[in-house]
């Protein structure tokens, strides 16, 4: 029977962990908790916040602006001699 290491209630495999020495799991550990650390908010929310962004910006991208104030836009097509 394999046995797993426990850090921070989570399990490793032996596979992995007879891969990974000991500064490589004290960086996985650190990584974890510094993680942890992050707030998290909901979907509903965040979806909710984004929608209501795109739609008061003004984005060229998806409303395409009018070509008479378009400083890019061709002037006048190009003639062939």
């Amino acid at each position: 029977m394999s046995e797993t290491a426990v850090i921070d209630d989570q399990q490793i495999p032996d596979e992995i962990q007879a891969e990974m020495d000991k500064s490589d799991m004290q960086r996985s550990v650190d990584s974890l908790r510094s993680q942890l650390n992050i707030e998290r908010t909901p979907i509903s929310q965040s979806a909710t916040e984004l929608r209501r962004y795109t739609e008061t910006q003004e984005d060229p991208l998806v409303n395409p602006i009018d070509k008479k104030v378009n400083p890019w836009a061709e002037k006048s097509k190009c003639s062939v001699l």
